[in-house]
This record gives structure tokens, sequence and C-alpha cells, in this order.
């Protein structure tokens, strides 16, 4: 079986950060293709995807971070035990 690669904290923040960012981004795209005035202007006075897609990210990230922290926590408590 193959060995897992260990990835660093900083990579799996960056990886949240980024997917934060493209929520955001697609957020803004929702709203200017779903949310056309009656004149034809795109927009919304209220950006719903806008502020709803990155607030997802935000929260999925937070949990991807917090699994993160925990497994590590846990095999760092493993290797102690193996060398006591």
């Amino acid at each position: 079986m193959r060995s897992k690669k260990k990835r660093s904290a900083a990579f799996h923040i960056l990886l949240s950060v980024i997917a934060i960012v493209l929520c955001f981004f697609l957020g803004i795209f929702l709203d200017s293709q779903l949310m056309i005035g009656e004149d034809g202007v795109p927009g919304h006075g209220m950006p719903f995807f806008t502020i709803v897609t990155p607030g997802i990210a935000i929260v999925i990230s937070a949990v991807r971070i917090l699994i993160y922290v925990i497994k590590r926590i846990i095999d760092d408590n493993r290797e102690r035990k193996r060398y006591l």
C-alpha cells in the first residue's frame, strides 16, 4: 500500500484561500447572470450569491482545517507513543 503524502498546514490554508476567492467570483458571475433587472441591466440590489458562496466556502474550509489539525494531533500522539 502506498503511503500518503503529508501536506503542510500552509498547503491546506492556501487551498482554502483559493477556494474562497473562486467562490467569490462565482457568486459575482451568478448574480450578474441570474439577476437581470427590468431595464436589462445585470446585477441585483442584494448580491445574494456574492455573499452566500464565499460564506459556504469559508465554513467548508474551516471544517477541513479543523479536521486536518485533529488528524495531525492524533498522528503526533501515535508517533510519541511508539517511541516511548
